[in-house]
């Protein structure tokens, strides 16, 4: 894994990827992660606390797990592996904003789920404003001194 974040890192100063600072990358995640959280557990509170609507809180659930171990590895490790975490952190934002557009295709013509469609649409708009920010954060003084 460690290996893995490194090359990352690698192909990132070689690229010139906008460098943002840990603490930022790792506001951002941690945002991030309970507003995908606050998202799931309203579908399931509207869906009536359903049984089938567990998938909702599992989904929310496992994106801000994954989002808050995204945004303590940015804050609390190696410069290595916290530049790996922001990279990953951003990616799978942009992955997540995919799989809303796709689940939101999936139930557009189902009208008892009109909620979740909208819902979806509210995650998206999320995640965009999330790239939006993790994009164009400032740069960290380290990666001015680079340049």
């Amino acid at each position: 894994l460690c290996q893995f974040f490194f090359s990352l890192v690698i192909i990132k100063q070689h690229t010139g990827i906008n460098i943002m600072s840990a603490l930022q990358a790792s506001r951002i995640f941690l945002r991030y992660g309970l507003f995908v959280f606050s998202c799931g557990l309203l579908a399931f509170a509207i869906s009536g606390f359903a049984a089938k609507a567990k998938s909702g809180l599992m989904m929310g659930g496992g994106c801000c797990a994954i989002m808050l171990l995204l945004s303590f590895l940015a804050r609390n490790s190696s410069k290595a592996v916290a530049s790996g975490a922001k990279i990953a952190g951003t990616v799978l934002t942009a992955v997540f904003a995919g799989v809303f557009v796709w689940r939101a295709s999936l139930i557009y013509s189902v009208e008892e789920k009109r909620y979740l469609f909208n819902l979806l649409l509210v995650l998206l708009a999320g995640s965009l404003v999330t790239l939006f920010f993790l994009v164009n954060a400032p740069r960290s003084s380290d990666a001015v001194k680079k340049s």
